[in-house]
């Protein structure tokens, strides 16, 4: 699973690198539903490139760029601490 996650925030990133914004998120999907025990530092490491990629020009001025990366900051932060159950899930756009 760690593995697979951590690609899935390269290929992420790979499509912002192309400014497909859409599909970046579409793929961070099954990355945001981990569990903060499975939150390694690998795939944050990763997520921290993907929100360095969404300051750039050309995505920044969008809303769902800023909505993302203010996600990615609260999904890593929720990482270093336990997350009592039922607690809420971020969402993008909603």
């Amino acid at each position: 699973m760690k593995v697979e996650m951590e690609a899935t925030a390269d290929l992420a990133l790979a499509q912002l690198l192309n400014a497909d914004l859409a599909s970046a998120i579409g793929t961070l999907g099954p990355v945001f539903e981990l569990a903060p025990e499975q939150r390694v530092d690998g795939l944050l490491s990763r997520l921290k490139g993907v929100r360095s990629q969404l300051t750039v020009p050309a995505l920044r001025r969008h809303r769902e760029a800023v909505e993302l990366g203010h996600y990615i900051e609260g999904f890593g932060r929720d990482s270093a601490r336990s997350t009592l159950p039922g607690a809420p899930r971020y969402q993008i756009g909603g």
